[in-house]
């Protein structure tokens, strides 16, 4: 009976002639099996060890991506009808935020321009040794936080309206270009 590394050299010796040697030749086996020599089988485990991290830390699939529109060569040279692509971005468009920096440079300059006024007409009785409680009995001290927070309160509203109505605008105009496309 022969030796289990003996058999083992063996059929890696098949393995590496593709099998051109037949298994029941034990004659010829053995001494083909002895002629080519096989790969170490340290080298065997490490490839397998090495194939096992790939499958393990292998990354994940990338998904291609299509493209938004057909193919540029498909499409007739006078068709100038934006792709899809452009619809999507023009729908994703924010309307520009000017009014907003308008109203927080305004609000500020009235807040400052009104705390100014308060202070001119209400440090008068506020030296005196008038109490805090004594000053907020006033009418003039509402009149006065009024004449600051309102103003600023309209400016805001103004500026989010202003904001509002532009991003409605560009949102209508997509939508028109889409429904005329639909209806081509």
């Amino acid at each position: 009976m022969a030796k289990p590394q003996d058999q083992i050299t063996k059929l890696m010796a098949i393995a590496a002639n593709g099998g051109a040697q037949d298994a029941g030749d034990d004659a010829a086996g053995d001494a083909g099996a002895y002629q080519s020599t096989p790969p170490p089988l340290a080298r065997k485990v490490a490839d397998a060890k090495s194939a096992e991290v790939e499958t393990e830390s292998a990354p994940r699939r990338v998904a291609r991506r299509r493209p938004a529109g057909p193919v540029r060569s498909k499409i007739a040279a006078n068709d100038d009808v934006p792709s899809i692509g452009g619809l999507i971005y023009a729908l994703e468009q924010k309307p520009s935020s000017k009014s907003v920096r308008i109203a927080a440079i305004a609000s500020v300059m009235w807040a400052v321009a009104g705390i100014a006024f308060a202070a001119f007409t209400l440090a008068p009785e506020w030296v005196e040794g008038a109490s805090f409680t004594s000053l907020l009995l006033k009418p003039v001290t509402y009149y006065t936080i009024s004449a600051i927070v309102v103003p600023v309160a309209i400016m805001w509203l103004l500026a989010v309206l202003n904001w509002h109505v532009a991003s409605l605008a560009l949102k209508s105009s997509t939508m028109t270009e889409v429904a005329i496309r639909l209806a081509e």
